[in-house]
């Protein structure tokens, strides 16, 4: 049988989360690398497991990326979402105080929307690029390809912060909006990591020139 797991402690493949000997009875694996149980998180709640990626935990990126029922279909999905989400702030600071809204300001909003689509766009080639030219042996199949994707992807959701910014809060200074995209810089890091398991200074430099592009490119 090929592997599909990952071990969330040393990212070894692994065959196999569990066996299970009855319908209530199952046994977690351990790792054959690192000797540590593959998954915990299949045995916890799903709030714990997104508290432990807000924290930038590489196990539970591991877990979300390689261990759960989460499959390419929800990375695209992300994907529009965060698109969405990136030009619903920038097109609400840029008519903020207005209150009509006309033709002209609704169709902005989709200027805004394909503006942020090119910028993520943007964002995965760069990092597809970089890992391509220093870290080739990253992108052998396909699926090491969809799960770099992946990963970028999971990594934008720290823009849905911004609307937190919107809903609670007046504060939508750009001073706000750089403060996410270093937790973005931070969460690119760790899924990236996550994927690959290159060198820090490697996937640093790929998440900082990667986020900065999409950074310039929501701001032209």
């Amino acid at each position: 049988m090929a592997l599909q797991y990952v071990c969330i402690q040393c990212g070894k493949a692994a065959e196999n989360l569990f066996r299970r000997y009855s319908s209530e009875l199952i046994e977690v694996c351990k790792c054959k690398t690192c000797g540590n149980v593959v998954d915990h998180y299949i045995e916890y709640d799903n709030v714990i497991i997104f508290i432990d990626s807000i924290l930038l935990r590489i196990q539970a990126f591991r877990h979300l990326l390689y261990n759960s029922e989460l499959r390419f279909g929800w990375a695209f999905r992300l994907f529009m979402l965060t698109s969405i989400c990136e030009a619903y702030h920038h097109w609400a600071v840029e008519h903020k105080g207005q209150q009509a809204i006309t033709a002209a300001i609704e169709v902005s909003f989709y200027v805004k929307l394909l503006s942020a689509f090119t910028a993520l766009v943007l964002q995965i080639a760069a990092s597809l690029s970089l890992l391509y030219c220093f870290a080739r042996h990253t992108l052998r199949s396909h699926k090491d390809v969809t799960n770099i994707i992946s990963g970028i992807s999971l990594a934008n959701c720290s823009i849905l912060f911004v609307l937190v910014m919107h809903v609670w809060s007046r504060d939508t200074t750009p001073h706000s909006y750089y403060l996410l995209k270093l937790y973005k810089v931070a969460t690119s890091f760790v899924t990236l990591k996550a994927v690959t398991g290159e060198a820090d200074l490697l996937i640093g430099v790929v998440s900082s020139v990667s986020c900065a592009i999409d950074v310039y490119a929501n701001t032209l």
